[in-house]
């Protein structure tokens, strides 16, 4: 009969049999703690009848047995603690058996009128032994004839050392019929060991193919994971308005983007989006919709039509993936001093007015991107002067939700941006994510995303340092 560990790979049987190892040195002291358990539980019970209802079911002789079984408990326990291989274990399991065995068989020695039921006891403790320690299927079959040993020599002392007249029951003649229900405990203990060691060879090689299978998942997420990072922009200082960036995943990738751009020297194109949901899907959604934004800018630089023609595009593209993003577009106009905005289901952004010291909502003006193709092209506009803010945010930041389920909520960002807006360098967006992580006192659950945008000059005295053409990302920060 084969060995079902032997149908393992090579390169995992070492695993396998490493990790037998330590279950096995693991079972051996829980068999060597029940069996004397359950050994001290029969034995109490029958000294209680004894001691209370003063009936003859305990004999002094006993205790020496006691004795013995504890010591063994012992001797075997520590024996296997300090094991470091199978072999070892495996000697303080057969050496705990050895013990019971001695301590089992002296109670037929000491109760010999019961000697013909005692074969269904060890038949009972083979059954016992086998189940609770992984043995390997030879282990088992050694264990039979350790036991059916132990019965012989114990009927044989009692028979024929010291002559106790032995009756036998009903269609049941001794020795020969217990060697029968020890040999029957002994073919339903392979079985079941067989197929214990099969189901436990099968779910290791399956486990080890899904651990091999997550290996190669988190190495191709963290790959994901660089190529996401690489559609962040870097925070940026820039004559006309320095851009503040800040980014949570909350796991490896996220349906979180956020671009800016530069157009010559007196124009600066926000945008910011988040796709419904999280994960690879909604950052391969992130990758194609930054590569539509990227070809859609060589056309045109309105928001609202940007915002339209990518509306276009995923309800095209995507239609039945239930794949929809809000977005919010904006245009910063640093000679006009206007800022022209669209946005499609994105919540309300802010534009903080440094002289009135108040702050104007910037709301959706359409449905989340992807619904439909049809629409207009909703767009506002807003006045702003150099030290203005505009601070845009995914939904990430204001449904951060404390452990009452409280959302962090747009109030107490309307007062963390009034309260902190004289910060002048990326201070703003760190002291933000601190407030959020007090405030959530735990790990984010959904992604955050902060792109703060603080104006400075906006007449027309910047000289260009390359000309009028597209610029980006140029002194990074």
């Amino acid at each position: 009969m084969k060995n079902p560990v032997y149908s393992l790979p090579e390169e995992i049987r070492e695993d396998y049999i490493l990790r037998e190892t330590g279950l096995f040195k693991s079972r051996v002291g829980l068999y060597c703690l029940v069996t004397t358990a359950i050994y001290f539980g029969v034995s109490l019970q029958y000294l209680f009848r004894k001691a209370v209802l003063q009936m003859d079911t305990f004999r002094p002789w006993e205790l020496s047995l006691w004795v013995i079984l504890l010591v063994g408990t012992v001797i075997s326990y520590r024996l296997n603690r300090k094991s470091k291989t199978r072999t070892v274990s495996k000697t303080a399991a057969l050496l705990y058996t050895g013990f019971f065995m001695w301590s089992f068989s002296g109670l037929a020695v000491v109760y010999p009128e019961n000697i013909s039921v005692f074969v269904f006891y060890y038949a009972f403790a083979l059954l016992l032994t086998s189940s609770l320690i992984p043995w390997s299927i030879s282990e088992v079959l050694w264990l039979t004839g350790l036991y059916a040993m132990g019965f012989l020599a114990a009927f044989d002392y009692v028979a024929y050392v010291i002559n106790y007249p032995i009756n036998s029951l009903p269609r049941f003649q001794q020795p020969f019929d217990g060697l029968v229900f020890i040999t029957i405990a002994s073919f339903i203990a392979v079985i079941v060991r067989r197929k214990e060691i099969e189901r436990d060879v099968h779910n290791f090689a399956l486990l080890k193919k899904i651990e091999s299978q997550n290996i190669q998942i988190d190495r191709e997420l963290d790959l994901a994971r660089r190529v996401h990072k690489t559609l962040v922009p870097d925070s940026f200082e820039h004559p006309r308005a320095d851009v503040w960036v800040s980014y949570i995943p909350m796991s490896y990738v996220s349906g979180d983007y956020a671009k800016f751009r530069f157009l010559g020297d007196d124009k600066l194109l926000v945008l910011i989006s988040d796709v419904t949901g999280h994960g690879v899907a909604a950052a391969l959604l992130v990758n194609r919709v930054h590569a539509e934004f990227e070809r859609l800018i060589q056309e045109t630089f309105e928001p609202a039509k940007l915002l339209k023609k990518l509306n276009d595009f995923i309800a095209r593209d995507f239609e039945g993936t239930n794949m929809y993003l809000s977005a919010f577009c904006g245009l910063l106009d640093f000679n006009e001093q206007i800022f022209s905005y669209s946005s499609y289901g994105h919540p309300p952004q802010y534009f903080y007015h440094l002289r009135q010291q108040d702050v104007e909502y910037l709301g959706s003006q359409n449905t989340l991107l992807g619904i439909s193709s049809e629409g207009g092209y909703g767009q506002g506009d807003v006045e702003f002067e150099p030290g203005d803010r505009l601070l845009l945010f995914t939904d990430g930041v204001i449904e951060a939700a404390d452990s009452q389920g409280q959302a962090y909520g747009e109030a107490r960002l309307l007062d963390f941006l009034r309260k902190y807006n004289y910060l002048t360098d990326g201070a703003f967006n760190e002291i933000l994510i601190e407030d959020l992580r007090k405030f959530r006192n735990g790990s984010f659950t959904d992604d955050i995303f902060v792109l703060n945008v603080r104006t400075k000059n906006t007449v027309n005295s910047v000289t260009p340092e390359r000309g009028n053409y597209v610029e980006e990302n140029s002194r990074r920060r």
